[in-house]
């Protein structure tokens, strides 16, 4: 896979029919949707707050209901990134590596608040108050994480940027995506274009 170069457009186009196949030919592949997002049910009305840790261990409920059994390898695209991290927090012996793909960073959520994007909210299946993701939690959660010391880490970053609000600060957002490469001793960063 290290000489598998892709346009984001085409990540997108090629992710569930052609990446996740090839995959599952070398390992189990498991994708989900999370909670009153997709084709899942609506979290629990009594699940709050919201947060990425929440969400990890959702994910983890899940993991175990199925028999999927560590260790596993994360990808996380865009929020799902934090949630990823969050995982490996929570759960760091169960996790040999992760790649986070065009993913969210705590250094964005600031530039999300001073430009009024809105609120973070999870979920269109019935949305419902505890759709709404405490985002601030959430980067307290990752700023308290531990370091993933030596786990390998791909950090796969768009050569251009889409998002509205980020495209008004790209050395920041620049900058946040080559810190998410740091998390790690034993990283890849890799900028497609």
């Amino acid at each position: 896979a290290e000489s598998l170069i892709m346009t984001k457009e085409h990540l997108i186009d090629t992710y569930g029919p052609v990446i996740l196949p090839t995959l599952a030919r070398r390992t189990r592949v498991c994708t989900y949707d999370r909670a009153g997002d997709g084709l899942s049910d609506a979290r629990p009305a009594s699940v709050r707050p919201l947060t990425g840790a929440t969400q990890a261990r959702e994910l983890h409920t899940l993991l175990t209901v199925i028999r999927a059994g560590p260790p596993y390898v994360l990808a996380g695209h865009s929020y799902g990134g934090m949630i990823s991290r969050e995982f490996a927090a929570l759960y760091p012996g169960q996790v040999a590596g992760m790649a986070l793909v065009d993913a969210s960073s705590e250094p964005e959520v600031a530039v999300y608040d001073r430009l009024h994007a809105g609120p973070w909210i999870d979920g269109t299946v019935q949305p419902t108050a505890n759709q709404r993701i405490d985002i601030h939690a959430t980067v307290r959660e990752l700023e308290r994480a531990p370091s993933l010391g030596r786990m390998p880490l791909i950090v796969i970053t768009a050569g251009i940027l889409q998002d509205r609000w980020l495209k008004t600060v790209p050395v920041l957002e620049a900058t946040a995506q080559a810190r998410l490469a740091l998390l790690s001793a034993d990283s890849i960063h890799v900028l497609d274009r």
